[in-house]
C-alpha cells in the first residue's frame, strides 16, 4: 500500500483550491477522497439571483499564484468567453457562474477520487490509515475539509415537503400559488430565498424572520484598509481568545449581512409586489424575533416567534417553512478514532497559523483542519481568497521549507508585525475603570 504524504478528506472549496495548488508539485505526493461523483457548491441554493459574494479575483488560486493553470482568467481562457467577460459590466458575479469555474477546476484535477466516503480513520504505527467505503488508504498527513451540513434547529425533529432548509430550496420548489411562505434567518442565503419567492413565485403572503436587531448588508469598504489580508490573519492569531474575541466581534459587519446589491432587489421587489403587481400582498419583515416551535391546528401550519426584546410571542401561518439558519461542521465523528485527544484537537483555540491542530504527535504527523477555525482566526476562516493563502502555508509546512512566501506583500494597514520597529519602551497606564489604555505615558 502506498503512503502518501497527504490525504485530504472531502472536496470543499478550500481543499479544492489546496488540491489543485499541489496538482503540479512533484515533491509532495498528494490524493484528495470525496463521497460525491463531482463537484457542487450548495446545488440547492443555486437560483436565478444568486450572487458570489466576492469579486473573481477571490477564485481558488489567484491570490497565491497567478500563472497557475486553475485561475479563474483560464478558466475564461478555456470556455473562451474571455472579451466577453470583460464587457460584463454587471457585478457582483452570479454563484451559477462561479459553480462552474469550481466544476471546470475540479474536472481538470488528477488528485482527486470520488465516490469514495471515508467512513474511518486510526492512527497506527506513526501513519493514519483512511479505510473508505471501498478501499484503505495510508498517509503521513491528512487535511480535513468535509464541508458543511444544514443546521436544523434542535426542536424540528425532522423536515418535511413543507419544512426544509434553504439549502435544499432548489430542490423542492414546491411553492405553490396562493401559498403562504415564512423565511427564517436574516443572513445571506435567507434574502436570496427571499427575493426568489417575492420575485418568481405568486404568494399570498411572506414572513421573513431575524434574530438579528436588523437586516444588514456588509459593509462596502471592507477593503479600503487591508481588512482582508493575511496580515490581519496573523495579527488575529497572535491574540489572546478575549482579544481576538472583542476583535472579531468589530468586524463582523465586513461578513457577516447581506450583499448590498442583492439586499437592493429585495427591497425593490418587495416594494413592487405590494403597491404594483400584486396589492393584496401583505409582508411582514420581521428582526428581534426568534422561532421557537411549529405547530399545526385545524389542518393549518404555523410558526411560534418570541421578540428578542419584549418576550411577546407571535404566530404566522406558513404552508412552507424555509429555514435559513446556517451550517455546522462534525469533525468529532472522524478524529475520534484518531486519538483519545480529539476533544482538545477540536478546541477552537488549538489551531497553528497553518491551520494543524495541536496533538501528542503533531510535530511528524499533521491533522490539518479547513474552516472550522473561527474563534482562531476570526472573520477571514471563510474566505475564499486568504484559504488560498493558508494552502500555501500547508505547502510550505509538508516541504519543510517556505516555497511561498509566509506574508505575501507589505499591508497599507500596519499591525503588530509592522510595528515591531516603533514600538515605545515607556510605561502604559491603564485606566482600571474601564479596562482601556488611557493614551497616557510615563516616561520610564
Amino acid at each position: 500500500m502506498k503512503t502518501y504524504d497527504l490525504i485530504g478528506v472531502g472536496l470543499g472549496v478550500f481543499n479544492l483550491g489546496l488540491a489543485a495548488l499541489l496538482e503540479s508539485n512533484k515533491e509532495i505526493s498528494a490524493i484528495f477522497l470525496d463521497k460525491k461523483s463531482e463537484f457542487s457548491w450548495h446545488p440547492g441554493l443555486m437560483t436565478s439571483n444568486s450572487n458570489y459574494q466576492c469579486d473573481h479575483w477571490s477564485d481558488l488560486i489567484s491570490m497565491v499564484d497567478c500563472q497557475n493553470d486553475f485561475t479563474f482568467s483560464n478558466y475564461l481562457k478555456e470556455k473562451k468567453i474571455t472579451f466577453q467577460y470583460s464587457s460584463r459590466a454587471i457585478n457582483p458575479l452570479l454563484r451559477v457562474m462561479v459553480d462552474d469555474y469550481f466544476s471546470w477546476a475540479s474536472k481538470k484535477l488528477s488528485n482527486v477520487i470520488w465516490d469514495t466516503e471515508v467512513i474511518d480513520i486510526n492512527y497506527i504505527n506513526g501513519l493514519f490509515l483512511i479505510k473508505s467505503d471501498s478501499l484503505e488508504y495510508r498517509a503521513k498527513n491528512i487535511v480535513l475539509g468535509v464541508g458543511t451540513k444544514p443546521y436544523i434547529p434542535g426542536f424540528i425533529k425532522e423536515t418535511c415537503e413543507s419544512v426544509y432548509h434553504a439549502l435544499s430550496y432548489s430542490e423542492h420548489d414546491n411553492i405553490k400559488c396562493g401559498d403562504s411562505v415564512a423565511v427564517i434567518g436574516g443572513g445571506q442565503s435567507g434574502a436570496e430565498v427571499v427575493l426568489d419567492v417575492v420575485s418568481s413565485k405568486n404568494i399570498k403572503d411572506l414572513v421573513w424572520v431575524s434574530s438579528r436587531p436588523h437586516f444588514s448588508a456588509v459593509d462596502p469598504a471592507v477593503h479600503l484598509f487591508d481588512i482582508w489580508t493575511p496580515n490581519l490573519f496573523k495579527e488575529m492569531h497572535s491574540l489572546t481568545p478575549s482579544r481576538r474575541k472583542y476583535l472579531t466581534d468589530s468586524l463582523l459587519s465586513t461578513s457577516d449581512g447581506i450583499d448590498p446589491n442583492t439586499l437592493s432587489q429585495v427591497c425593490a421587489s418587495i416594494f413592487d409586489k405590494i403597491h404594483y403587481t400584486s396589492k393584496s400582498f401583505d409582508p411582514k419583515v420581521i428582526s428581534n424575533q426568534r422561532l421557537i416551535k411549529i405547530i399545526r391546528e385545524n389542518n393549518k401550519q404555523y410558526i411560534v416567534t418570541r421578540n428578542e426584546l419584549t418576550g411577546i410571542e407571535y404566530k404566522f401561518h406558513a404552508d412552507k417553512i424555509i429555514l435559513a439558519t446556517g451550517n455546522k461542521r462534525d469533525y468529532a465523528s472522524l478524529l475520534k478514532t484518531i486519538s483519545n485527544e480529539y476533544p482538545e484537537i477540536l478546541d477552537p483555540n488549538n489551531f497553528n497559523i497553518d491551520h494543524s491542530v495541536k496533538w501528542s504527535q503533531g510535530e511528524k504527523n499533521k491533522i490539518f483542519i479547513r474552516n472550522a477555525g473561527f474563534e482562531s482566526f476570526g472573520i477571514q476562516e471563510h474566505s475564499v481568497w486568504i484559504q488560498s493563502w493558508v494552502s500555501t502555508l500547508i505547502v510550505n509546512t509538508l516541504l519543510g521549507y517556505e516555497k511561498y512566501a509566509p506574508t505575501p506583500e507589505r499591508s497599507l494597514h500596519k499591525y503588530t508585525d509592522d510595528l515591531k520597529d516603533y514600538v515605545y519602551s515607556g510605561e502604559l497606564v491603564v485606566d482600571s475603570s474601564q479596562n482601556t489604555l488611557n493614551n497616557k505615558y510615563i516616561e520610564a
